[in-house]
C-alpha cells in the first residue's frame, strides 16, 4: 500500500509539472480545431474529418464543468506512462528525483507541456508510441500496469486517424528490424485492431453507420494538390477520361488548405464534407495505379517527410487574434458549453490578457532546437560507438529505438497524408531529448569511460 501511494504521489506531481505552461497561460491552450472537438463531444456527433473519441473524452473528463480537468487528465496519463518508463530504466533509488528533474527540464525547454496543455489530441501521439514500447519490450511491468497501459494504448491510438497509421507502421517496423517476443507482438497488434474497431463501433453508436471515416479520401486529395500530382494527373488524363474535376483542372486550389476549407473549392461543389464525391476515391486509385504519377507522389512524399523532421517550432498555431473573437470555433464552443470559463479564456496570455501580455516562443524555440541538434548528434555517437551501444542496458536501447522510429514514422505519415507543419512534428520531437537524457542518466558510467578516454587521447 505504501508503494501505491508513493507511485501516485510522484505521478500526480509529474502531471502538475507538465501543466506548468498551462498555468503560465492562465487557461488550457486552444487551437483552431479545438471548437470542433468540443462540439463533437458535447453534441454527440462524428466530425467529418476526425474520430469522435477525443470529443467524448472532453465531455467525460470535463464533467461539463471545466476544461482544466481535461488538461489535467491528459497530463496525468502522460505522467503515468513516463513514470513506468523511468522505473524500468533508472534502476536505483534515485528514480523519483530523476523523474522530477527530467520533467522540469523537459517542461522548461521542450514542447511537452505546450501539447499536453492543449485541448487537442496531439499529446496522445507520443503517449501512443511510448505505451506501445512498454507493451512490446518491458516484461517487468506488473500485470495491473499492463492492463492500464493496454487501455491507454487503445484510446490514444483511436483519438486520431494518423495515430492508427503511425502505430501500425511502427509495430511492423519494430517487428521486422528488432527482436520482439512474438506473443507481445500479437498482443499489441490485437490491441491495435481493437482500437480500430472501437472507432467504428463509436461511429455506429452515434450515427448507425459502421465506418472508420466519413471522408478519408478528401484529405488524400488535398495532399495530391500540395504535391502537384493532381494537376499533372488531370492534365495527362482529362483528354481521355471524363472526370468531373477536369472542368477545373486549370483553376485548382493552390494548396490543400484552400481545397479543404474554402467555399469556392471543388470539394464544396462536389458534395462537400458531408457527402464527398465518389470520384475522389476513383481518382486516388487511378493515381496510384499509374506508374508515373505514383512515383511522383512517392518522390514528393520522401522529400516532404525529410523536411517534416525539421519542423519543430513550439507554439505553432497557438498565437492568433482570431481566438478571442466571437465566431472563432474555440470562442463559440467555450461560450456555449463552458460559459463560466469564458472570461478566464479571454484573459489568458494566449488572448493577450488584460495587460496585453501574449505568448512568446522565441527563447524556448532556440533552446529546443539546440537540444534537438545535440540529442541527434549524441544518438549518432552512441550508435557509432559500439563500446557504448553494446554495454548500455537493453531497456535503454528499446526506449531509444521506439522513440527514434516513432519520430521518423510520424514525419512520414503526417507529411504524406497531411502536410508539412510544425505542430505535427513538434508534438513528438521532445521524445528524442527524453530518450537521450534517460540514456545518460541510466548509463552514465558506461558512456563516460570511452568519452573520457577519447578526451585524454586528444589532449595527452
Amino acid at each position: 500500500m505504501k508503494n501505491i501511494f508513493y507511485n501516485l504521489f510522484y505521478i500526480l506531481l509529474g502531471a502538475l509539472i507538465i501543466m506548468a505552461p498551462t498555468f503560465y497561460n492562465g487557461f488550457p491552450l486552444v487551437y483552431s480545431d479545438t471548437g470542433t472537438y468540443i462540439n463533437s463531444g458535447m453534441k454527440g456527433f462524428v466530425p467529418n474529418d476526425r474520430p469522435a473519441l477525443y470529443g467524448l473524452f472532453i465531455k467525460a473528463t470535463s464533467l461539463g464543468f471545466s476544461l482544466w480537468l481535461v488538461v489535467f487528465m491528459q497530463c496525468l496519463i502522460l505522467s503515468y506512462i513516463l513514470w513506468l518508463v523511468f522505473k524500468l530504466i533508472v534502476k536505483n533509488d534515485q528514480v523519483k528525483y530523476t523523474f522530477i528533474l527530467v520533467l522540469v527540464f523537459l517542461t522548461a525547454f521542450t514542447s511537452i507541456g505546450w501539447y499536453a496543455g492543449q485541448i487537442m489530441p496531439d499529446i496522445f501521439t507520443p503517449i501512443c508510441i511510448l505505451s506501445m514500447g512498454l507493451l512490446l519490450f518491458y516484461k517487468e511491468i506488473k500485470s495491473i500496469n499492463t492492463l492500464v497501459v493496454s487501455g491507454i494504448f487503445i484510446f490514444s491510438t483511436g483519438v486520431h486517424f494518423s495515430n492508427i497509421i503511425i502505430a501500425l507502421l511502427l509495430l511492423f517496423t519494430v517487428f521486422i528490424f528488432v527482436k520482439v517476443k512474438r506473443s507481445y507482438f500479437i498482443m499489441t497488434f490485437s490491441l491495435l485492431v481493437l482500437s480500430l474497431l472501437s472507432v467504428g463501433i463509436i461511429n455506429y453508436s452515434i450515427e448507425k453507420k459502421f465506418r472508420m471515416s466519413k471522408s478519408g479520401s478528401v484529405f488524400i486529395m488535398g495532399r495530391l494538390i500540395d504535391s502537384g500530382v493532381l494537376k499533372t494527373f488531370l492534365q495527362d488524363k482529362c483528354p481521355t477520361q471524363d472526370y468531373e474535376l477536369c472542368a477545373c483542372k486549370d483553376s485548382l486550389p493552390r494548396n490543400s488548405r484552400e481545397f479543404l476549407w474554402y467555399d469556392s473549392s471543388p470539394l464544396q461543389k462536389m458534395g462537400g464534407w458531408d457527402n464527398p464525391s465518389g470520384e475522389f476515391s476513383e481518382i486516388i486509385f487511378d493515381v496510384f495505379k499509374s506508374p508515373k504519377h505514383g512515383m511522383i507522389f512517392i518522390g514528393n512524399s520522401l522529400s516532404s517527410s525529410f523536411s517534416q523532421l525539421f519542423q519543430n517550432e513550439i507554439g505553432s498555431g497557438l498565437i492568433s487574434e482570431w481566438y478571442e473573437q466571437k465566431g472563432s470555433p474555440p470562442y463559440d464552443a467555450i461560450a456555449t458549453y463552458f460559459p463560466n470559463q469564458l472570461n478566464s479564456y479571454l484573459i489568458s496570455r494566449q488572448n493577450k490578457n488584460i495587460w496585453r501580455q501574449g505568448l512568446n516562443f522565441d527563447l524556448i524555440n532556440t533552446i529546443n532546437y539546440l537540444l534537438l541538434i545535440g540529442s541527434m548528434l549524441f544518438v549518432i555517437l552512441i550508435f557509432h560507438q559500439k563500446t557504448i551501444w553494446n554495454n548500455i542496458s537493453q531497456a535503454t536501447k528499446y526506449l531509444l529505438i521506439i522513440c527514434v522510429l516513432g519520430i521518423i514514422i510520424n514525419a512520414i505519415v503526417t507529411a504524406t497524408l497531411a502536410n508539412i507543419y510544425d505542430r505535427l512534428q513538434a508534438r513528438v520531437s521532445w521524445m528524442l531529448i527524453l530518450s537521450v537524457l534517460l540514456v545518460i542518466v541510466g548509463n552514465y558510467k558506461i558512456i563516460a569511460v570511452p568519452i573520457k578516454g577519447k578526451i585524454n587521447y586528444l589532449f595527452k
